[in-house]
């Protein structure tokens, strides 16, 4: 594929390879992020967790403030 600048003049070439060469990486590299990934999501749902049941019994008050 050919890189040109705005006048149209070619300034060089570039290959299939060189486009994907910067999203291939190590299985390693993918296994490192998605357990990062787990972590994070893991550590808000610990925050998120209810320590004391959601459903209270209120007193029913009839009539305005």
């Amino acid at each position: 594929m050919a890189v040109a600048v705005k006048n149209g003049a070619v300034v060089g070439m570039v290959s299939r390879r060189d486009l994907i060469k910067v999203f291939l990486r190590p299985d390693t590299d993918i296994e490192r992020q998605v357990r990062e990934a787990v972590q994070a999501v893991q550590a808000v749902h610990d925050e998120l967790k209810w320590k004391h049941d959601d459903i209270a019994d209120l007193p029913v008050v009839w009539g305005g403030a």
